[in-house]
């Protein structure tokens, strides 16, 4: 028995093939693009939906996006595809992408991505820059989100070292991102209601 896909199903062959082609050809670009919007989307997202506010909040999501596009976009894009393709290697085993995927967990992810993120929400969301780090170096905190992050990340990355081309581990981690995202957004707004 054949299976045929159909005209939808060649449409969607067809997108995905330009997109897989455009981000062939321009990998930085494309991945920042797609992290400057996935940025500003799930903050209307939060604000809409988990904070139900009426009115969007520009700044904060103007915030949101460009730090979604220049720490994942520009920045993880270095250090993913650059600086661990050097210590690490660039194989794509299951043993490489376990040892990228516990650095990122127990390195990057406490040390550099946590604090650069509660730093930015604190700042998006017009509140003090160091109480984001003050909040964050809490213990309870810090133990928490970390291990939400690792519980979220670690299954991710080693899809993203293992399976992922190079070409499109932002585009795949700017989709887990999406929902990591509404989820300290989430967690930030219930903290901030008690």
């Amino acid at each position: 028995m054949k299976f045929s896909v159909g005209p939808v199903g060649h449409f969607i062959k067809m997108v995905a093939g330009k997109c897989n082609a455009q981000a062939k050809a321009s990998p930085v670009s494309v991945g920042t693009g797609i992290c400057l919007f996935k940025g500003a989307c799930c903050d209307v997202l939060a604000q809409t939906v988990v904070e139900r506010r009426t009115e969007i909040d520009l700044r904060r999501c103007a915030g949101f996006a460009l730090f979604s596009g220049c720490y994942t976009g520009l920045w993880q894009n270095f250090l993913y595809n650059r600086v661990y393709s050097v210590w690490f290697g660039v194989s794509h085993t299951w043993q490489v992408g376990l040892t990228k995927s516990l650095f990122d967990a127990a390195v990057h992810s406490p040390f550099m991505y946590l604090p650069a993120a509660y730093v930015g929400s604190n700042v998006f969301c017009g509140k003090d820059a160091m109480a984001g780090i003050y909040k964050y170096c809490e213990r309870s905190e810090f133990l928490a989100t970390n291990l939400k992050c690792a519980s979220i990340w670690i299954p991710a990355h080693l899809i993203t070292f293992t399976l992922m081309p190079q070409h499109l581990r932002i585009p795949w981690i700017a989709c887990v991102s999406s929902c990591w995202l509404v989820l300290l957004s989430s967690l930030a707004h219930i903290r901030d209601e008690h």
